[in-house]
């Protein structure tokens, strides 16, 4: 991506990694659905409790979008951006290895909360870098 160094990279490819970054977000947060029945046959426990799973995602992932936009204000829209997807591989690891309910529902939330940047960072970042014209 272009960042704030004003690296040379050209615009279409920092424009089809912003792609990338937003449909990964979006596949992410669609995804828990269709596996809600297989996690719970895995973890032994009820569909009903394992729904919390996409609940405190969704939750976290809106809540957390005004935050990132300070964060991005303070360290730029691309730093913002690659500590989010960083953050967000991790958690998203790490909540298909959970064990239990209770890691899921918490490496679940952390993945929600980091994913919050993706997308609005990115329309950001494009606002900021495409030149306005009348």
């Amino acid at each position: 991506m272009v960042g704030e160094s004003g690296s040379s990279e050209s615009a279409d490819a920092s424009l089809r990694r912003l792609q990338v970054a937003s449909f990964t977000s979006s596949f992410d947060r669609f995804l828990i659905a269709p596996l809600i029945v297989v996690i719970a046959v895995d973890l032994g426990e009820s569909i009903a409790a394992v729904t919390l799973a996409a609940t405190v995602y969704f939750q976290a992932y809106g809540l957390m979008q005004a935050a990132w936009a300070v964060v991005s204000d303070k360290l730029g829209r691309v730093r913002t951006i690659r500590l989010a997807l960083l953050l967000a591989a991790v958690t998203g690891l790490a909540s298909a290895a959970a064990l239990d309910l209770g890691w899921l529902l918490v490496c679940r939330a952390l993945c929600g909360a980091s994913f919050a940047a993706a997308v609005p960072g990115a329309m950001m970042y494009v606002g900021d870098t495409t030149p306005f014209e009348v």
